[in-house]
Parts: C-alpha cells; sequence; structure tokens
C-alpha cells in the first residue's frame, strides 16, 4: 500500500486516487489535471483518462519526466 496522502485516503475508503510519484512542474500539472478530469468528463475510466492524457503529452513531444510521475491506485 503507498505511504503518505494517499494511503491515509485509501485506508478512510477513497476508491481511486491519482497522485505522484516526484515533484511536478506546476504548468505541467495543471494542463495534466485539466486533460484528466476532461476525458473523465466524456466517460472515461480513471486508468483510461490516465493513459489519454499521458498519449496526448507524449503526441505533444513532453518528455516522459513529465507525465510518467503520475500513478493511479484503485
Amino acid at each position: 500500500m503507498p505511504f503518505g496522502i494517499a494511503r491515509a485516503l485509501r485506508v478512510i475508503g477513497v476508491k481511486e486516487v491519482i497522485s505522484s510519484i516526484y515533484p511536478l512542474d506546476d504548468e505541467y500539472a495543471l494542463e495534466f489535471s485539466t486533460l484528466f478530469y476532461q476525458f473523465i468528463h466524456m466517460g472515461s475510466t480513471s486508468s483510461e483518462a490516465l493513459s489519454e492524457v499521458q498519449k496526448v503529452f507524449i503526441k505533444k513531444g513532453i518528455g516522459w519526466h513529465i507525465w510518467s510521475g503520475y500513478q493511479l491506485l484503485n
């Protein structure tokens, strides 16, 4: 099980947590979050949304170190 806030949320019953495993640039984090929730709003599951955002970032030429730090715990 993860540590920190993600673990605390899971312990109290939150079903899914998306978190980062290292500090991320605020500008990219905002873009990532915006896209992630747009995909959720369009009907994607959390894992599908995460994958789709990663694909968008790859197509934009955004380095792996920006988008690979996200993890979905469910």
